[in-house]
């Protein structure tokens, strides 16, 4: 393993990073850590101790080099800084593009004047100005336009039973409204929140309907049963841990314990 790769880092060690971080390069720092420049790169990160604002002589010379004929993304790709980073560090060192490379890449360049001729000016009149009348339509235009009162491909009768993102059916029972967008519960209602409320009335706040087979598309009446958060979140915690048959005796013998707790006066 690299020297200073993967090796824990000590407190005193992290405090002497946060001292030497924002005042000596990368390469510096891991030097005097004893650290590889990626670690020093990562725990500066992984503590929040910011983009580093100095310069070391050693980037300055590098940055010199590059600056005259390199992108500035480039230049912050190869010395780990950012596009702004380039930029201001141009400017604050004085550096500038040749004007081979300003020619190259001058549709790059803000002020480029570069096809100005053909933009388009303020005031200006649409060379199509007048052309198109309303219900104006070539080739197949007419065939394939949206007509007022259409509908798009994906709108789905009243009455529609469909899986939403999490395998629970959902069933249409009204047009969208402004602002009910997605499986929104006023228009995709669930199906076995339905059903359980047209045979026992609304479902209680704090409680939930859950399967007693766990299959999310068995919404028949016999298959629901309600429970509490609470229990519904035991419950959670158990699933993928135990077999599902000791599962199922944990739960029916807590289910006892509450009968006679209940029984007893205790709850």
């Amino acid at each position: 393993m690299p020297k200073g790769q993967g090796k824990h880092w000590s407190a005193e060690e992290l405090n002497r990073l946060r001292e030497l971080y924002p005042k000596h390069g990368y390469r510096e720092v891991a030097e005097i850590l004893g650290r590889t420049e990626t670690s020093v790169k990562s725990k500066g990160k992984v503590l929040g101790l910011g983009d580093r604002s100095f310069w070391s002589a050693e980037e300055i010379k590098r940055l010199g080099d590059l600056y005259p004929n390199t992108a500035n993304e480039e230049i912050g790709r190869i010395l780990g800084r950012s596009r702004s980073a380039i930029d201001g560090a141009g400017r604050k060192f004085g550096l500038s593009k040749t004007a081979e490379y300003l020619t190259a890449h001058a549709r790059l360049q803000k002020g480029s004047d570069i096809g100005t001729a053909f933009r388009f000016h303020k005031g200006q009149t649409p060379a199509n100005k007048g052309v198109r009348r309303p219900g104006w339509h070539a080739g197949r235009m007419q065939e394939t336009q949206f007509k007022k009162g259409g509908r798009p491909q994906t709108w789905k009768p009243i009455g529609t039973v469909l899986p939403d993102h999490e395998g629970y059916l959902r069933v249409k029972v009204k047009e969208r409204a402004p602002g009910e967008n997605g499986w929104h519960a006023a228009v995709w209602p669930l199906v076995h929140h339905r059903t359980w409320i047209e045979h026992n009335g609304p479902i209680p706040e704090g409680y939930a309907v859950v399967f007693k087979d766990g299959d999310r598309k068995n919404c028949a009446i016999e298959n629901l049963e309600l429970v509490s958060r609470g229990e519904l979140a035991k419950r959670n915690a158990m699933w993928g841990r135990y077999p599902e048959e000791l599962t199922a005796a944990i739960m029916a013998n807590a289910a006892l314990k509450r009968k006679l707790r209940r029984a007893s006066g205790q709850e």
